[in-house]
């Protein structure tokens, strides 16, 4: 029996079965299934549809073939999430795996973490993006995560975005000291008073 089991997983690497193929949940010595390894491999049988299945924890099929860039092009079970909501499509995302017709931007994960977020942390936006307020459950927004990570574009001007500590883009660049040159929105202030100015005083100067 286990001489057959290896032969499977020998096989998966390579090949796909047929979509009659019934035996997805045997496990080798290491708890991983054959659906696994033909998720990691891009062997899954055309007209797979068994997304949501698991392997020992809680990330489905679909996880683990976007984050291997291996699901169909007409994939569609974006909203497939794990026990942090974190869906199928942040897993893609994060990875520059999501597909050019993608629409399903309004998925987010239970902290309202939304793919725009995911994807502003890999400078991986649509050209033209325009909707930097887009905010999660703490009004951290699209335009905040972008700024953390100096993905944004040349010429914004939407500085005045806030989280729900009047928090804004302008403070998050200096933080990370992502201020462009020519910046001049030198007047915003958070809930607490504190400058631009304020922030580069703090988190840079006296570096």
């Amino acid at each position: 029996m286990y001489t057959e089991i290896i032969e499977l997983f020998q096989q998966v690497e390579k090949d796909s079965f047929s979509k009659d193929f019934s035996q997805w949940e045997i496990a080798d010595n290491t708890d991983w299934t054959i659906i696994r390894n033909a998720a990691e491999n891009g062997t899954l049988p055309e007209n797979f549809n068994q997304w949501k299945m698991t392997n020992n924890n809680s990330w489905s099929i679909g996880h683990i073939a976007a984050l291997n860039n291996n699901l169909p092009e007409n994939f569609n079970n974006w909203e497939i999430a794990d026990e942090n909501g974190q869906t199928i499509a942040h897993i893609a995302a994060s990875h520059g795996n999501l597909p050019a017709s993608f629409d399903r931007w309004g998925l987010s994960d239970n902290n309202g973490f939304g793919i725009l977020h995911v994807i502003a942390t890999c400078d991986n936006l649509p050209e033209g993006f325009d909707e930097w307020a887009i905010a999660d459950d703490d009004g951290w927004s699209v335009a905040h995560v972008a700024a953390t990570c100096d993905n944004l574009p040349e010429g914004f001007i939407e500085w005045g975005i806030v989280d729900d500590d009047g928090w804004s883009v302008a403070h998050e660049a200096a933080r990370c000291g992502n201020l462009p040159e020519g910046f001049d929105q030198w007047e915003l202030t958070d809930n607490r008073g504190r400058s631009i100015k304020d922030i580069l005083n703090k988190y840079l100067i006296k570096k």
